[in-house]
């Protein structure tokens, strides 16, 4: 029987998914990270390449932030346990742009949207074959998280499994 992290490298650069991990930790633990003075002045956009975007309220925010962007950097990857932060970039968009990102951020409510058991089920198939019980965790949050953030954009239908998925099943029963 083949292993899920075989299979995973097999689809793509093994680490990725690691990275997409520690990546998601930041968001989910911004505000542990830098407080709630500061989660409620900037918002954390993406991380490529290891660069972290947070967009300010304002440009005064982007400057005090810049001081501490250190500081920030080192904290956000002692949180998620890995070098996963290189460098931080500052943009600031309108304001009101920014306060419906962060109230938009702050209402949704994800307990509100339930999987169905065979949903459940298909997430805990995919992740069977991880024997790191942490690491397994955090890869069914993430995956649950992105299947309720789908069904938010696609107002709560149920969607179908994603491609990857499929493909590592599929393999799954191939091996068998």
């Amino acid at each position: 029987m083949e292993k899920l992290s075989d299979m995973l490298y097999q689809l793509g650069d093994g680490n990725v998914l690691k990275t997409a991990l520690f990546e998601s930790k930041v968001f989910s633990a911004w505000e542990e990270i830098v407080g709630s003075a500061v989660k409620n002045n900037a918002v954390p956009q993406k991380i490529k390449g290891g660069i972290l975007f947070i967009k300010t309220k304002n440009p005064s925010w982007a400057n005090e932030l810049k001081v501490l962007s250190d500081n920030i950097k080192k904290r956000i990857n002692e949180s998620v346990g890995a070098q996963v932060v290189h460098e931080i970039r500052f943009v600031h968009g309108s304001k009101s742009a920014f306060e419906a990102q962060v109230e938009d951020s702050a209402f949704i409510n994800l307990d509100s949207i339930v999987l169905d058991d065979e949903e459940i089920k298909y997430i805990e198939e995919l992740t069977s074959e991880i024997n790191e019980d942490e690491l397994k965790r955090h890869l069914q949050r993430l995956l649950i998280k992105d299947r309720k953030l789908n069904r938010l954009r696609t107002g709560n239908k149920k969607g179908s499994h994603d491609a990857i998925g499929k493909k590592v099943l599929d393999r799954r029963k191939r091996a068998r």
